[in-house]
């Protein structure tokens, strides 16, 4: 590291070489000390140093061991994994965004140049669904303690989360409330094949408690043509939103989200990106 006397969460990350969403909630959960300033988080050099010299194992080697083990569908070897991750000091958001979403991604990419088979595909999806089902109450819980210790109060942010319509893949929509819950929001998830009316009837349900923040949409259908039914139950779930009149930001992300933009769909911005939600979502 160079004279740099204080780093950004972002400067950070990109020094320990740790996703910023990692770094984040290190620094929220207490494991790397930070000061809040005007402009955001700030890691004194010495601080980010200690920090740096803990013993972490080598990412990728770890990523494509759970990736084979996906492949293999071995339940109790990724679980084993999960485990070694969690007794590492690594939390079940870190186990996701650092092992689970990047290995998906990898074997997805894999699929489409024909290195793996349909099934491959398919049985690491169900292998992925298992563990993160299994982390799920691991986040709810210390986020849950985290709110508690942090005294928050006043009516609670929600983030509604869900695939459209016609699209049935639930384990996109599962990783995105897990990691925002995360992030700190209450999500509310509503799952795979989830009608426009639904989406905006969950809506009003969280205004009437609190503050809807955000929705996100996720698709894995291709959206991208503009006469397909996919494209248009995205159309309709956002129309129905904003019919409630919230003012709520609404997010379209997924596989099947490349190639459209936000004006053409009718929402506020289209990504996939966990960090650039919580902070387009926090701004």
């Amino acid at each position: 590291m160079g004279p740099t006397s204080s780093f950004s969460l972002h400067e950070a990350a990109a020094e320990l070489d740790l996703h910023y969403m990692t770094v984040y909630r290190h620094v929220r959960n207490g494991r790397l000390p930070a000061t809040r300033t005007s402009s955001g988080w700030e890691v004194s050099a010495t601080d980010l140093a200690t920090y740096a010299c803990g013993d972490r194992p080598d990412r990728d080697d770890r990523r494509r061991h759970f990736e084979e083990r996906l492949i293999a569908h071995d339940d109790a070897a990724l679980w084993r994994v999960v485990q070694g991750e969690m007794a590492s000091g690594n939390s079940a958001a870190d186990i996701l965004q650092e092992l689970i979403v990047p290995s998906l991604a990898s074997i997805g990419a894999r699929w489409q140049h024909g290195e793996l088979t349909v099934l491959d595909e398919h049985q690491a999806t169900a292998a992925a669904a298992v563990v993160v089902a299994r982390l799920g109450p691991h986040i709810r819980r210390i986020a849950d303690a985290t709110r508690a210790k942090s005294g928050a109060d006043g009516d609670p942010e929600f983030v509604v989360v869900g695939a459209p319509s016609g699209d049935t893949h639930q384990l996109a929509p599962s990783i995105v409330s897990d990691l925002l819950r995360a992030g700190g929001f209450e999500t509310i998830e509503l799952g795979a094949d989830t009608p426009a009316e639904s989406f905006a009837e969950v809506v009003n349900e969280c205004a009437a408690d609190g503050t809807v923040a955000a929705v996100a949409i996720s698709v894995h259908v291709d959206i991208e043509d503009s006469s397909s039914e996919a494209h248009h139950n995205v159309k309709d779930t956002i129309a129905a939103i904003r019919a409630t009149g919230t003012n709520a930001t609404v997010f379209v992300g997924g596989a099947g989200a490349h190639g459209v933009d936000a004006a053409t769909m009718g929402c506020d911005y289209v990504t996939s990106d966990i960090d650039r939600m919580l902070e387009l979502i926090s701004s």
